[in-house]
């Protein structure tokens, strides 16, 4: 399938923030797990183990977790296309809200946005990394357009489709 450089972190756990680095998003053409096919998704490599397919590929699907036998049960409620739609950035929370990574092409790295840049506003209202301002941040980011700004530069960038199935 094909593939979408950027620059940034994989995201955090709880050993914190992944380093910086180059990133890779692949589409993977198909996903089977066991008779349940996924059908394309997309998925962040990564030259270490393991690379990550986000939850987003499973908005289609329900999954059933067994604790006492440790399997998980994925059964398809939905035959929705697949979309992956971004602004051409993630974000990552700390004390501040940054740049996690930054996909290229994309209008955010057009724009001059890089990780690790602090974001200063989304919105027009202070991006701040209490729970609040995390909330405030993830809602603007579920939206279809964001206006943020930065030290030297400031945007309004819409989603765009990545991959879609």
């Amino acid at each position: 399938g094909r593939q979408i450089s950027g620059f940034g972190s994989a995201g955090a756990s709880l050993g914190g923030q992944a380093p910086a680095g180059d990133q890779r998003l692949v589409e993977l053409k198909s996903l089977r797990i066991g008779d349940l096919r996924l059908g394309r998704v997309p998925a962040v490599r990564r030259d270490l183990s393991p690379s990550l397919i986000g939850a987003r590929m499973l908005e289609n699907f329900v999954v059933t977790l067994d604790v006492k036998s440790g399997t998980a049960y994925i059964e398809q409620f939905r035959d929705a296309p697949f979309k992956h739609s971004t602004f051409g950035f993630t974000l990552a929370f700390g004390q501040n809200i940054s740049v996690a990574t930054v996909w290229q092409p994309s209008a955010a790295y057009d724009q001059g946005l890089r990780a690790g840049t602090r974001i200063h506003t989304i919105n027009g209202v202070p991006a701040e990394g209490t729970s609040a301002g995390i909330r405030r941040a993830m809602d603007a980011m579920g939206g279809q357009d964001v206006s943020i700004t930065w030290d030297g530069g400031s945007a309004t960038l819409e989603k765009v489709t990545l991959f879609q199935r």
